[in-house]
């Protein structure tokens, strides 16, 4: 029986992101720790057909969001020569992650698949809000740290024109 449960895991391909993928391991221990018989195939099922939405979801929250506010804020200080920025990205990559998965799978394995119907909503609000912040914190910074000259100018008969002072 522990063969043939094996086999099912490793028989089908699965690759989705290491931090909110924890829910879906979660959900899968905790399904297979219920003792429903035959309930293997359909945590393999679910498994798989999440694999895809939950890796969009934590790349877009963790890989994106994240590395690109932390970053740009690390940036930033290091171009005012602080080190304080770039201390704080790590922390919050190395120390902050290893909590934030024993959390997610925690709730998988208590909550199972109940977890992953019942947050939809949150968890839609949640991407929408950390990517919004992730493009303002971009966008403000843009004007502050590029800078672009040109000396190239418009002539139109006898009026003269610098590009440089459009931008």
């Amino acid at each position: 029986l522990i063969e043939k449960k094996i086999d099912s895991y490793l028989s089908t391909f699965y690759n989705t992101e290491n931090t909110v993928g924890q829910i879906i391991h979660g959900a899968v221990v905790g399904m297979e720790a219920s003792g429903v018989p035959e309930v293997t195939d359909t945590a393999v099922a679910m498994r798989t057909s999440l694999m895809g939405p939950f890796a969009g979801l934590g790349d877009s929250i963790f890989k994106v969001g994240a590395k690109v506010i932390f970053g740009s804020l690390a940036g930033y200080m290091a171009l005012e020569n602080s080190i304080i920025g770039v201390l704080l990205c790590i922390a919050f990559f190395c120390i902050c992650n290893g909590p934030i998965r024993c959390y997610f799978f925690k709730q998988g394995y208590k909550q199972g698949v109940e977890f992953i119907t019942t947050k939809q909503d949150l968890i839609k609000g949640l991407t929408a809000a950390v990517t919004v912040m992730g493009l303002v914190v971009v966008g403000c910074m843009i004007p502050s740290t590029v800078k672009v000259t040109t000396p190239l100018t418009f002539t139109f008969g006898e009026a003269t024109k610098t590009i440089q002072s459009i931008f």
